[in-house]
């Protein structure tokens, strides 16, 4: 608070009446006490409590009512009247980002209903948004402008323009007039992060190989077998296969359903932009950006999702990293079999902290192979030292140098880089690890940064993250 007089020593017998305003740091609001004269009643009028705050610098959303209270109080008693706001100021109005309305009967592709316990049900499977062609399916809405506001000492507070929308739309035509999203085609809506489709379906029966090709479809593919080793299958909308997909590689923008496994000699890999349900993952490497539901068990597999990761039997092995919350039944073996979990970490910014990390490697590398080759002391030393020394050949030791030198600038920013990137890849959110069995000894698993080895057998435990000491606890389910 910024203050027109120090702290006053206030008592019955002060010689004047003292009028205190203060102003907050933000400059949006004002307050105004007042100390009568020997603690006795006094008259001032709204209008001349109005002008102390004009005379302070308090000009806009000045509440008169307040002031005609004040004033009364004034005039009926002596006591001192402390910190009451006077002034307001008016908040700047941010306009809204454009965005998509959609016009149908819209429901969430999910791969089952969530039950009280957070697991999922997978037998209530919600139902695809079928399309017709020449069908409105969504309407357009323009960013607004933001209004802006007033602090009280009268400056204006710049608000933000909303943002303009850019979408990408397939088989879908934009209706400028009507500001409508019109259907193309008879299909399945696919709407996800400024993506607007209606997308058809390639029907395989069989499976993918060497008489089908690999599949590089922009809508929904359905394979009633299997995807065999070395083929793939890339869809803009969601797959559907009926068996397996075996060191094969599958990638979608919307839902991954396997009736069977992911399975193979870690040459499967699978990415979608929705979220995966599958039997059961081998020897794969797996990647939501939303949730993966396994039926069964995992083992010796890299599983990564954004959101949540639920396991209905077992992960042994390999690496299990979710954005907020894994849920499974057991953890490890009793062998001992490196087990690693990890939630509270966003995959995407996690792969961004390791290629900075690899640069730094780079760097350090190279900073110790010219000290090695020419001492560190000549490394730092000034360069008009080095004329004198080097007279045969200061040039090419100047361009060493010169390298050198570029090289720890360049580590140095690369750390500042990495260090901003992980405080962003930690969640915000809370993240947890639940075991409804056993987690055996030999298993690590890392919240939101810590991490901690599991020393001796634990059954049905919640792990977190105590923020205020940063050490990973638990509790029992």
């Amino acid at each position: 608070m910024e203050h027109l007089d120090q702290r006053l020593n206030t008592t019955s017998s002060q010689k004047e009446t003292k009028f205190v305003i203060k102003v907050s740091h933000d400059k949006m609001q004002a307050v105004l006490s007042v100390y009568p004269k020997n603690g006795e009643p006094i008259t001032v009028s709204p209008l001349e409590l109005k002008d102390k705050l004009v005379d302070f610098g308090v000009v806009h959303g000045i509440k008169f009512p307040m002031l005609s209270e004040i004033s009364r109080k004034l005039a009926e008693s002596g006591d001192n009247l402390e910190n009451i706001r006077v002034a307001v100021g008016t908040p700047p109005k941010d306009g809204k980002d454009g965005r998509v309305e959609m016009l149908v009967n819209t429901v969430v592709q999910s791969v089952g209903k969530e039950k009280e316990d957070g697991s999922i049900d997978y037998k209530q499977k919600e139902t695809i948004i079928k399309i017709k062609k020449g069908q409105m399916i969504a309407r357009h809405h323009d960013p607004t402008l933001g209004e802006d506001g007033i602090l009280v000492d009268g400056n204006p507070v710049k608000s933000k323009h909303g943002k303009k929308l850019n979408i990408q739309i397939d088989n879908v035509e934009f209706d400028e007039e009507k500001k409508v999203y019109i259907s193309n085609i008879d299909g399945r809506l696919m709407y996800r992060k400024n993506y607007l489709a209606v997308l058809g379906v390639r029907q395989i029966e069989g499976d993918v190989n060497f008489e089908t090709g690999c599949v590089d479809f922009p809508g929904t593919v359905a394979v009633t077998g299997s995807v065999i080793p070395d083929f793939y299958v890339k869809a803009r909308g969601d797959v559907y296969i009926g068996e397996n997909v075996t060191d094969a590689s599958v990638e979608c923008g919307g839902t991954l359903k396997v009736k069977c496994g992911i399975v193979g000699s870690h040459k499967s890999v699978v990415k979608c932009g929705g979220s995966i349900l599958v039997s059961y993952i081998q020897n794969s490497t797996v990647y939501s950006e939303e949730s993966i539901m396994v039926k069964k068990s995992v083992y010796g597999s890299k599983l990564i999702a954004c959101d949540r990761i639920q396991v209905d039997d077992t992960i042994v092995g390999g690496v299990t990293s979710a954005g907020k919350e894994i849920m499974v039944k057991d953890v490890g073996s009793p062998t001992g079999t490196e087990t690693f979990l990890e939630a509270g970490v966003q995959p995407e910014l996690k792969q961004r902290v390791q290629e900075i990390s690899q640069k730094i490697q780079f760097c350090e590398q190279n900073i110790e192979k010219i000290q090695n080759s020419l001492g560190e002391g000549i490394c730092n030393m000034p360069e008009e030292f080095l004329d004198v020394l080097y007279q045969n050949q200061p040039a090419e030791l100047r361009k060493i140098i010169d390298m050198y030198k570029q090289l720890k600038q360049q580590k140095k920013d690369l750390i500042a880089e990495r260090d901003a990137a992980l405080e962003s890849a930690i969640s915000s959110e809370p993240a947890f690890i639940k075991v409804r069995g056993t987690i055996y000894p030999g298993s690590k698993i890392s919240i939101k940064g810590k991490k901690m080895v599991i020393e001796e057998e634990m059954k049905y435990t919640k792990f977190y993250l105590d923020e205020k000491v940063r050490l990973i606890q638990w509790v029992s389910l």
